[in-house]
This record gives C-alpha cells, sequence and structure tokens, in this order.
C-alpha cells in the first residue's frame, strides 16, 4: 500500500484481498433462495447471505486459529469487526485490532477452517439467534405498547434466520475465498463541536455543537393506554458534552435543550445507540425533513444515500460495510455501518436517508486524520426507533 494515499474501507481491502478478478457467488444455495423470497431483492439477498455467513464464523474458534497461527493476541472483546463490499461481489472480514504495527496487516482465509467446526458453530449461532428473539418478545411485553414498525422487523428477523440452512456455509465455501483481514485500528473521533458551552443547541442547519436527527412520534403506555409524544432524535455524545457530563453518566432524562430555537425536554436516554429522544410541541416545529421511517432490513450497496450535517450541509455517500450484529435480533448490541469519510465536527446524530427517505443511520464517529483505513461510521437507525419505541 501506497504510505501518502488514503483509502476508503473497499480501497483498502481490495489492496490487501487477492480477488483473483472474478465476482463473488452468494446465490446458489438453498438459503440464499429462501433469503431472496424475504427481502425480493437480488441486491441485497448476496450481502445478507455474506453476513450470515461470517456471523456463523464468529462462532468458531478463529481467534485461537489466529492468535495460535501468527503469535498475535487478539482479544476478541476489543476487535471492531465490519463486512466490507470490494470489488465484484466480495464481501471480507475487516478485523481492527488495537495495538497492531501500523504497517502489518494480516491476511486469513475462513476456508482453512475445519468444515466441522463451521457446522458446529452454525448451532451455536442459531442457538443464540432464537434466545435473542425470545428477548425481543419480553421486551415486547414489557413495553406493553409495540410500534409496528417492530413488529414487522421482529417477523422479517425471524423469517430471515429460519430461512438459514444446515451446510449453507459449504457452498460459501467451494465458490469462494472467504477472506479475514487483521490491520490496526484506526483513532476515531467524535463529531461533535463545542463553539459554546452555554448553549444546549441540536439543530438541523443552525446552531453550533452538533445535529437533530428525525423528528418522530414516541409511544408510551399509561395506565394501560397508549398516549403518543412528538418529538426528535438527538445523538448522546453531543448532549452530553454540551451538559458538561461524563460520557456514562447513567441517563440524562430531563434535560432541557434547545432544538432550533425551540425548548425540549430530554424523555428518553440510551448509551448504546448513543441517542436520545427529546419531547417538542409539535405546533411550533416546521420545515420537517421528510422520513418515511427507518430502514429495516439491511443498506442497499447501489443506492446513493443522502445526509445534510450542521458543518458539511448536504452531501451524498453510499454505504461499503457494517457490522456483522447488524442482521442480529439482539437488543442490547450497538449496530452500526460505515460510507466513505464524509462527515465533520458538528454532524453529529445527523440522518442519513435512502432514496425512498428511509432513514439508515445517524451520524456517529469518523477516522482521525491520516489513519487508515478512512470512513464514517453512523448508528444503525433501526436500532434507534426500537429503543425509544419511535414511529413516524
Amino acid at each position: 500500500m501506497e504510505p501518502d494515499k488514503s483509502y476508503d474501507l473497499s480501497e483498502f481491502m481490495q489492496e490487501l484481498v487477492p480477488t483473483q478478478r472474478s465476482a463473488g457467488v452468494f446465490s446458489k444455495s438453498a438459503t440464499a433462495e429462501r433469503i431472496h423470497d424475504v427481502v425480493g431483492h437480488e441486491t441485497l439477498t448476496e450481502p445478507i447471505v455474506a453476513t450470515f455467513f461470517w456471523q456463523i464464523i464468529n462462532y468458531t474458534e478463529f481467534y485461537d486459529f489466529i492468535s495460535k497461527e501468527y503469535k498475535i493476541n487478539v482479544p476478541k472483546g476489543k476487535v471492531e469487526q465490519m463486512v466490507v463490499s470490494h470489488g465484484k461481489n466480495h464481501y471480507s472480514l475487516l478485523l481492527l485490532v488495537p495495538g497492531l504495527k501500523h504497517d502489518l496487516h494480516y491476511l486469513i482465509s475462513a476456508n482453512d477452517l475445519h468444515p466441522a467446526e463451521i457446522e458446529a458453530a452454525f448451532f451455536k449461532w442459531q442457538r443464540a439467534n432464537q434466545n435473542a428473539l425470545g428477548r425481543v418478545e419480553r421486551g415486547f411485553a414489557a413495553k406493553k405498547t409495540v410500534t409496528e414498525n417492530d413488529i414487522r422487523y421482529f417477523r422479517t428477523q425471524v423469517s430471515l434466520i429460519n430461512s438459514v440452512e444446515p451446510g449453507f456455509t459449504d457452498s460459501i465455501l467451494n465458490n469462494n475465498l472467504m477472506n479475514i483481514v487483521l490491520s490496526r485500528a484506526p483513532e476515531e473521533e467524535l463529531m461533535n463541536s463545542f463553539k459554546s458551552k452555554t448553549h444546549h443547541k441540536v439543530t438541523s442547519n443552525i446552531g453550533e455543537n452538533s445535529t437533530a436527527g428525525v423528528y418522530a412520534i414516541k409511544l408510551v403506555n399509561v395506565g394501560g393506554q397508549t398516549k403518543e409524544i412528538f418529538g426528535v432524535t438527538v445523538c448522546r455524545h453531543g448532549l452530553i458534552g454540551q451538559l458538561g457530563l461524563q460520557p456514562l453518566v447513567p441517563n440524562i432524562i430531563g434535560q432541557e435543550v434547545e432544538i432550533k430555537g425551540l425548548k425540549g425536554k430530554v424523555i428518553s436516554d440510551d448509551v448504546i445507540s448513543d441517542s436520545c429522544f427529546v419531547e417538542l410541541d409539535q405546533k411550533l416545529v416546521n420545515e420537517i425533513e421528510p422520513c418515511t421511517g427507518p430502514l429495516q432490513i439491511f443498506p442497499n450497496q447501489n443506492d446513493q444515500l443522502s445526509f445534510e450535517g450542521f458543518t458539511t450541509g448536504r452531501a451524498n455517500t453510499k454505504a461499503m460495510a457494517w457490522d456483522p450484529e447488524l442482521l442480529t435480533p439482539e437488543p442490547l448490541e450497538q449496530k452500526t455501518f460505515r460510507t466513505p469519510k464524509v462527515t465533520n465536527k458538528g454532524d453529529s446524530g445527523a440522518g442519513i436517508f435512502d432514496p425512498n427517505g428511509k432513514v439508515l443511520g445517524f451520524a456517529f464517529t469518523k477516522s482521525k486524520l491520516g489513519q487508515q483505513p478512512e470512513y464514517s461510521k453512523w448508528i444503525w437507525a433501526n436500532s434507534v426507533f426500537q429503543f425509544h419505541n419511535l414511529k413516524i
């Protein structure tokens, strides 16, 4: 790799992974056909199949394999994983490992793992997902009021997980080289900017600190009745910094903020999705950005995505990498995806939309200047909607 050149995630992986100028093949299995029946779109089927494959590989002992093979310590709990789309339908797994030497990259092939180990991993993966679905159902019961969005998403998750059959990994490995790249984790930075610590402003177009997300309705159960509360999503780390609080403060419910000059109050708060929901008086809000709800299944890599940040203004980009966990029903995991590096300080919390007005995510962090690979990281919007029980 050229030392002074900037690489986005796709370019980075294309430099390191031998693709033999061939296209990846992910549709030659009954599992792929069933997934296609659920999502109804070829451009979604292949990355979903590849992501399920990498989820299953995560239940093997490949971390131990890497440690023994390369004599390096890979602390599983501290490694950031992402599935990166590159070349022609290639989906490799990138492990960003803290502490690796800057100029070292390791290439490992999942094809070298023992078939029996992968088969055992499938059943571990299946049990873990069934347990996660059970936790989601219990969460529905605790909420008492559940959005149609959550119910629809849950049913899709069940259908997708039930589509995956034992041995589908064989068809993937028989038709593809499935590569894992280990690289040094780039340093990241949050994108809030504090020009004035006396203002608690979060705004879409004007202001000083960070960017509001989407206006929505929060459903709350009050005495057996459903109450609808209007408000807006806000990036938690931006608000925490403005209020002068510690990042892991238990909650900031009740804090007053300003959104475009309107006073509001934080009524729910989630550390995992780096989000808050601020109640506002709907009669005083105008110029609401059109939104048709959160994207539920998966980002389409062919779609042009758009966002408007406080600093960047309006900009377009595309999704190119995502956490393997993006497809899991587990409610207690942070889910993110990545685009080329297009965000700047002050953009934190901005919503990013597809051509149909679906919000995919909210601006979170970006790689620091001079760090490789370069990217902007976005919190998966559906996880924010799920936690705060939101609808449009």
